[in-house]
């Protein structure tokens, strides 16, 4: 009597195997796509990111808001000029204008897969007050004539040649005003030094660091009440010191030393 084999039926293992052996190819190039897409964006070369615009201000305060180093110079033609450049991987920069040419924006989009660098240099009108609030990034400002006010999170503040009223701040960083003919100039640095030099006798200063040295040199100082605190160094003062004077000078570092002098 002879013997049949058995009908063998398709176990689920063996259909299971069958279609990830079907769909294997389209599946290994999906999945070598993804990957070249990703070593492709991570090995690709940084791209060049350009920006200029020139507009007319409308109102008298222009403000920047965002990421970026930035430079302000006077402008000789009553517009404002502005040149933005930088470097990205990834995703590129935006600058924007918008409230009739009052302000200006700055992003730099950061992720797993994208880095970029921004600087503005942004010519202005003298007359023109100025607001600039950064993330991150050095500011320097030089030959401006009205009221600047500066505050970054992270970076240098410069200020050259001012007249008018000056407020600078920084989380992590050196301050720097010279050439001053200000009236008032107010600079706070959490982390860094604060150095200020007069080309004519203010009537208010007010320079604090968290971590910092503090210098105040004044040309040609009148007396003036002056006010220095020196957690762990030393405070010298060279002006003349009068407390019942209209102007005042008042300096305090967390870490570090004072020089209040002539210069």
């Amino acid at each position: 009597m002879s013997q049949t084999d058995p009908v063998r039926h398709p176990t689920l293992e063996t259909t299971r195997h069958r279609v990830l052996l079907a769909g294997g190819p389209a599946l290994l190039v999906v999945v070598g796509l993804a990957v070249w897409l990703i070593v492709g964006v991570l090995l690709s070369g940084h791209r060049t990111f350009l920006f200029d615009a020139t507009v007319t201000p409308h109102g008298d305060v222009l403000r920047l808001r965002g990421v970026g180093d930035a430079t302000f110079v006077s402008s000789d033609d009553g517009r404002i000029h502005v040149h933005a450049g930088g470097r990205y991987r990834g995703s590129p920069p935006r600058v924007d204008l918008a409230d009739g040419n009052s302000l200006i924006t700055s992003s730099c989009p950061e992720s797993a897969l994208s880095r970029c660098r921004v600087r503005l240099e942004i010519a202005v009108p003298p007359d023109l007050a100025l607001r600039v609030q950064l993330v991150t990034g050095s500011v320097l400002v030089e030959g401006l004539r009205s009221n600047v006010a500066v505050a970054t999170d992270d970076g240098e503040v410069t200020v050259i040649d001012p007249t008018g009223p000056v407020v600078a701040e920084t989380g992590n960083g050196n301050i720097t005003v010279s050439g001053a003919r200000s009236a008032q100039v107010r600079a706070r640095s959490a982390s860094g030094e604060v150095d200020m030099n007069f080309d004519a006798p203010p009537d208010l200063v007010d320079a604090h660091s968290g971590g910092g040295d503090v210098i105040v040199r004044i040309h040609d100082p009148l007396p003036s009440a002056v006010r220095t605190d020196a957690e762990g160094g030393v405070a010298t003062v060279t002006v003349p010191v009068d407390p019942a004077a209209p102007r005042s000078i008042d300096a305090a570092t967390a870490d570090g030393d004072i020089i209040v002098s002539v210069r």
